[in-house]
């Protein structure tokens, strides 16, 4: 009898460990990202440093937060945002930014948005880089954006860009690569 416990109690375990890896191994085939979806993904031509876009949208019951990105194309990709102030605006960075559950985050022109700096070449219209998002909860999740041409009315803001965007890079150094 003991030896028919001590048989059946093994195949229940292996039957148990074989459905745990099976979870698992479909976790990680449908792209992990802990319920974190990305969609809408464009970057600037023709400007440096350029900024990156993209909506998150998170189905999981957890919040979650992008803390960083890296880029390929860039010696530096930091966490900003656009703020108004009357009639001034300007670009600030930020350590993170919440991605509530159940809910998404839109990085787009004129407010939060990845800076891309030091590029190595300029964004061509028409090209497709590579981003790896880094979250607190899901880790990293690589994406590709398209690179789309630079229109002003995007974000109100003047086509020269580059000393405000230099400003803002002195003030942000959370949420680098």
């Amino acid at each position: 009898m003991r030896q028919v416990r001590a048989v059946w109690t093994l195949g229940l375990a292996a039957v148990l460990a074989l459905a745990l890896l099976t979870a698992v191994g479909c976790g990680e085939e449908d792209g992990g990202g802990g319920g974190l979806e990305i969609t809408d993904a464009f970057a600037r031509a023709g400007v440096d440093p350029s900024a990156l876009y993209f909506t998150v949208r998170n189905t999981g019951d957890e919040d979650d937060a992008l803390t960083a990105v890296s880029a390929k194309v860039a010696g530096k990709a930091t966490l900003h945002e656009t703020v108004s102030d009357g009639d001034s605006i300007t670009m600030q960075g930020v350590d993170r930014i919440e991605v509530p559950a159940n809910g998404e985050a839109v990085l787009e022109p004129g407010g939060y948005h990845v800076m891309l700096m030091e590029l190595e070449q300029p964004l061509e219209e028409g090209a497709t880089i590579t981003a790896v998002l880094k979250f607190e909860k899901a880790g990293p999740i690589e994406i590709e954006a398209s690179v789309r041409s630079y229109v002003e009315s995007d974000d109100g803001m003047d086509g020269d860009m580059g000393d405000e965007m230099e400003d803002a890079d002195d003030d942000a150094d959370g949420g680098a690569q």
